[in-house]
C-alpha cells in the first residue's frame, strides 16, 4: 500500500508541475455519520482521508437533502500557512459504471473557497458547479492565495433543482483532495523556482505571471517596478509629500522622509512641523536672538524681526548690539539719579539708590506723571546688551547648547562643569549672589533634551537642594523646555545620576516634586525639592500675590533643605528669572 501511496504521489506531481500543497495536512468536515462513535465504520470515513494520497480511502459526511434533517455539508483543508495555489483536484467517490450517474448527481452543485480563515463571510469563491453534472474526478485551475480550501454543498427545501440533482440520501464522498501551488512563499512559476519582484506586498505574486498582488509603499504597476511620481509617496502614491524639503526636492518616495533635510521654517523627518518661536533656518537649526521686539518669535524662515528690535539691540536678527544705546545706558548707569520734584520737595533716585519707605507713595505718583514718562526714564537707563564677555558661549561646540544666541551666560561668572579631557564644561548658568553679596543661586536656562545630563551633573556638582522652575513644557504648541524629570513614583538616570520622584504635591498655581538623586558612582545619596510654577505666561505677568505665596514657600523649603545654591531656570533666563528675584531680594 505504502508504495502504491508513493506512486500516485509522484504521479500527481509529474501530472501538475506545481507542488501538492495539500497532502497530509489537517481537515475538517460537517456532521459525521449517524450512530458513530469514532471507531469501526466511522474510522473509514474520516475527513483525513481526502488528503493521505490513497484514492482507496474516502471521506464520508452525513446525508444532506430533502428527507434529511440536514441540508448543507463542508469539508476543509488546512495548509498550514498563506500559500498560493494554483489548482484544485477532486476525485468524488465512484463506485462503478452503474452508478455513475448518481454519483454524479450528489456531486453537483458544489462550490470550492479559498479562505486565510474558515468564516464563511471570508471566503473567496474559487469555483461554482452547475447546472451541468461534473466528472467524478474533477480538476479546476484557481490562482488565489489563503490557508484554507473549503468545499461545500447543499440541497435546501423548496430550491427547484434540475433532474440530473440527487436530493435525496445525498452523500458526500470524498476520496482525494489534491491541492496544487508553491510550499514556499515569495517564488511563482511552473517549477516554483522564479522569485517575486522585490517590491510585491509581503513577497506575493501571481503563481503564474508573477505579477504582485500589491506593492509595497513608494511603487505602482503590475510588477511593482514604478516608483511614484515626484511629490507622492507610500501605499498606492496616495499620500502627498509635505513640499517642505530643502531645496523644493521632493520627498522619498517610499517613507515620505527628506532625506537632504527641511526647507528654511520647517523640521522633523516629514517636515511637517514648523520651527518653534526660539528657531529658524533649515530643519530649524539656527536659534533666533531672543531680541525682537516685546521679545515676538523671530520669523521662522529667515529669523528676521519682522517688527524691530528691543532697545539696544540692531540688525535684521536683532542680534547686535547698539553702541550708542549702550553708551546712553552707561551714562544713565552713572548719574547721579532723576530728580523728582513733589510740593517743594526733590528726590533723588536711580536704580543704584534705594526710595525710602516715608517717601514710597510720593516718589510713586511723580514717576507715574505723564503718562508714566519718569518710569520710561529710569527704565531705559538700566544697562542693557552685553556689559561683560560671553566667549564661551558663543563658540561653536556649546552653540547647540543655547536656547537663545543673545543670552549667553558672562564668562567670569558662569557655572562650569566638572569634566574629562575630552568633554565641555559648559552650561548656560550663572552664579548670582544675594543681597549680602553672597553667591546664593544659580540662574539657568530651561533644558534642552541634549542638556538634561548636563543639568544633573550640576544639581549634583553644585550641591543644589532647591530647583525653582518658572515655565511649563510648552506654550500652546511650542515647546518650552524639556521634561529633565521623571513622573511621579518613576525613575529616570541621567549620565551618573540617578534620579527617583518620590512624591509629587499639586496645588492651584505650581507643584512641588520630591526627587531622591543617587550618584551611580559612589552610591551617595541626595534629597531635591523641585518648585514648579506653572502660571506664569509665556508674555505676561503672574498674579502678584501667587507668586509671593509661593516664594515664601520655596524660601520656607530651602532652609528645611540646606544646600550650597538654589538652582532658578525658566525658558531662556531672563524676564521670569529678573522678577522672581526682585522678590527674592
Amino acid at each position: 500500500m505504502q508504495t502504491l501511496v508513493l506512486f500516485i504521489s509522484m504521479m500527481m506531481t509529474l501530472s501538475y508541475g506545481y507542488q501538492i500543497i495539500s497532502q497530509k495536512k489537517e481537515t475538517e468536515q460537517a456532521t459525521k455519520l449517524r450512530g458513530c462513535a469514532g471507531a469501526g465504520t466511522c474510522y473509514l470515513y474520516q475527513s483525513s482521508n481526502a488528503v493521505d494520497g490513497d484514492i482507496n480511502t474516502c471521506t464520508r459526511t452525513k446525508e444532506i437533502g430533502f428527507t434529511s434533517p440536514d441540508k448543507r455539508t463542508w469539508w476543509y483543508v488546512d495548509l498550514q500557512n498563506v500559500l498560493r495555489i494554483y489548482s484544485i483536484r477532486i476525485q468524488f467517490k465512484d463506485y462503478g459504471e452503474q452508478y455513475v450517474m448518481r454519483q454524479r448527481g450528489r456531486f453537483v452543485g458544489f462550490s470550492l473557497y479559498v479562505s486565510n480563515t474558515t468564516i464563511k463571510e471570508d471566503r473567496d469563491l474559487c469555483y461554482k458547479n452547475g447546472p451541468e453534472l461534473p466528472t467524478l474526478d474533477f480538476n479546476t485551475t484557481c490562482v488565489k492565495h489563503g490557508r484554507y480550501v473549503i468545499f461545500y454543498n447543499e440541497r435546501l427545501d423548496g430550491t427547484t433543482y434540475p433532474t440530473e440533482y440527487q436530493t435525496a440520501s445525498v452523500h458526500t464522498e470524498l476520496c482525494e483532495v489534491t491541492v496544487t501551488g508553491c510550499k514556499e512563499s515569495g517564488v511563482y512559476g511552473y517549477n516554483c523556482d522564479v522569485p517575486c519582484p522585490n517590491n510585491c506586498q509581503e513577497m506575493r505574486c501571481d503563481i503564474v505571471n508573477g505579477t504582485c498582488f500589491g506593492c509595497t509603499a513608494g511603487w505602482v504597476g503590475e510588477f511593482c517596478n514604478i516608483s511614484c511620481p515626484a511629490g507622492y509617496y507610500g501605499l498606492q502614491c496616495r499620500s502627498t509629500c509635505t513640499g517642505h524639503c530643502r531645496d523644493n526636492l521632493s520627498c522619498n518616495h517610499t517613507t515620505g522622509q527628506c532625506y537632504y533635510g527641511c526647507g528654511n521654517g520647517w523640521t522633523a523627518t516629514h517636515c511637517n512641523t514648523e520651527c518653534s518661536a526660539e528657531s529658524y533656518g533649515p530643519d530649524c537649526v539656527y536659534n533666533c536672538s531672543g531680541q525682537c521686539l516685546s521679545y515676538l518669535p523671530c520669523n521662522r524662515t529667515t529669523g528676521i524681526c519682522d517688527d524691530g528690535c528691543n532697545p539696544g539691540y540692531t540688525g535684521e536678527l536683532c542680534d547686535k548690539g547698539d553702541t550708542r544705546h549702550e553708551e546712553k545706558e552707561m551714562r544713565g548707569f552713572g548719574n547721579p539719579g532723576l530728580e523728582l520734584e513733589t510740593e517743594g520737595e526733590v528726590l533723588t533716585t536711580n536704580t543704584k539708590i534705594d526710595i525710602s519707605v516715608e517717601d514710597f507713595d510720593k516718589a510713586i505718583v511723580v514717576l507715574s506723571e505723564n503718562q508714566n514718562a519718569k518710569f520710561k526714564e529710569e527704565y531705559m537707563n538700566i544697562p542693557r546688551g552685553e556689559l561683560h564677555p560671553c566667549d564661551e558661549g558663543k563658540k561653536q561646540e556649546n552653540a547647540a547648547k543655547n536656547r537663545s544666541t543673545t543670552i549667553l551666560p558672562y564668562d567670569h561668572s558662569r557655572v562650569a562643569l566638572e569634566k574629562s579631557t575630552k568633554e565641555s564644561d559648559y552650561i548656560n548658568a550663572n552664579y548670582i549672589k544675594d543681597v549680602q553679596g553672597k553667591k546664593s543661586y544659580i540662574a539657568a536656562q530651561g533644558p534642552k533634551s541634549k542638556t538634561i545630563v548636563d543639568f544633573w551633573k550640576m544639581v549634583w556638582q553644585e550641591d543644589i537642594s532647591v530647583i525653582v522652575c518658572l515655565t511649563n513644557l510648552k506654550e500652546g504648541n511650542k515647546n518650552k523646555c524639556a521634561q529633565y524629570w521623571p513622573n511621579s513614583s518613576d525613575k529616570i538616570t541621567k549620565g551618573n545620576i540617578s534620579i527617583r520622584n518620590q512624591k509629587e504635591n499639586v496645588y492651584a498655581d505650581y507643584v512641588i516634586r520630591h526627587f531622591r538623586l543617587q550618584n551611580c558612582a559612589d552610591k551617595a545619596e541626595r534629597d531635591v525639592c523641585m518648585f514648579h510654577y506653572t502660571q506664569w505666561p509665556d508674555h505676561g505677568v503672574p498674579e502678584p500675590l501667587a507668586l509671593v505665596v509661593f516664594h515664601r514657600h520655596v524660601l520656607k523649603t530651602s532652609v528645611e533643605h540646606p544646600g550650597k545654591y538654589t538652582l532658578v531656570h525658566c525658558r531662556r533666563v531672563l524676564l521670569f528669572i529678573l522678577s522672581y528675584f526682585s522678590i527674592a531680594t
